[in-house]
């Protein structure tokens, strides 16, 4: 589910942000759909990061598109002469779609990771993180003696590079109220605010950068707020 509040946000620049509510709606549902699917024998359903390729690749975000896809899944398995011709298509066909949806994946991580900037700390964070994750997975002979119920967390790249980057991210010390750090308020990406010399830029998309602006300074407030409360207690 890391990857879940980014959905919305990276589908598109103006896109809105994430609320909490739809990450609430969005856990609920994936873990209903999983026990749905348990009480039918099938496989729990969870959630690919490669969607967030496709929302970036179709600027489609709509639930519908889900629906509809879902109940196409369903015509297809009562209809097995369909999903022939489906399993039908060349593998260089296949292999050119996931290049592309990959590749996406890809590019919205390491936007995800310059938006906000990177100073020391965040760039040494990255560096042990990615480093020590793809070099597991080039070389798992580094990490074969490790035994025990140790040995489960080595066996990919990814949760050790994921594992280590949430322990730096507590362990190393930041300044506070730095940008990114825990706690501080969101800021705003002064690419989505609306250009002088964009006249391409509609209404809708300009009422969206303003609620987008008025979220953030109700933050701040908020910040601001609860830190005169604590140095006056």
């Amino acid at each position: 589910m890391s990857h879940l509040p980014r959905k919305v946000r990276e589908g598109g620049r103006g896109c809105r942000t994430c609320r909490g509510k739809w990450l609430l709606g969005g856990i609920l549902a994936e873990g209903g759909s999983a026990a749905l699917g348990g009480v039918f024998g099938a496989l729990p359903t969870t959630m690919f990061s490669q969607n967030i390729g496709l929302v970036a690749l179709t600027q489609q975000m709509s639930r519908w598109v889900v629906a509809i896809a879902g109940g196409a899944l369903v015509v297809l398995a009562m209809l097995p002469q369909v999903a022939g011709v489906l399993a039908s298509v060349p593998p260089p066909v296949l292999g050119g779609g996931v290049l592309v949806l990959f590749g996406m994946v890809c590019a919205i991580g390491i936007q995800m990771l310059t938006k906000d900037g990177l100073d020391g700390r965040s760039l040494l964070i990255v560096a042990l993180s990615v480093g020590l994750g793809r070099g597991i997975a080039a070389a798992p002979d580094a990490v074969a003696g490790i035994t025990g119920q140790w040995s489960a967390l080595f066996d990919s790249g990814i949760v050790v590079a994921a594992f280590l980057a949430v322990v730096l991210n507590l362990v190393l010390p930041g300044r506070a109220g730095a940008l990114g750090a825990p706690g501080s308020p969101a800021a705003v990406d002064v690419r989505d605010l609306p250009s002088h010399a964009d006249n391409a830029v509609d209404e809708a998309q300009a009422e969206r950068w303003r609620r987008e602006i008025e979220e953030v300074d109700l933050t701040v407030l908020e910040a601001e707020v609860e830190r005169r409360r604590s140095t006056s207690s």
